[in-house]
């Protein structure tokens, strides 16, 4: 069973799911795919469409257009 977001981002001791999904983007950038899978797929399918809608709004300032897209083919 997939965990609450919140509860994913207890256990690696962050304080909200905004670090919890800084977390999966620094991942990504720092190449740790198998990491960044993981992540992903403990979330609820909820949460998974949320972390792509945060990580949109982020790509466009940051470019981070080849870390949303990997995340989005993972949807």
């Amino acid at each position: 069973m997939k965990k609450a977001l919140k509860t994913l981002a207890k256990e690696l001791d962050f304080s909200n799911e905004t670090e919890y999904f800084d977390y999966m983007i620094d991942s990504h950038i720092n190449g740790n795919i198998k990491q960044c899978k993981d992540l992903f797929n403990d979330m609820r399918q909820a949460d998974r469409k949320a972390f792509v809608s945060y990580l949109n709004g982020q790509a466009q300032f940051n470019g981070l257009l080849e870390t949303r897209n990997f995340y989005f083919n993972l949807l």
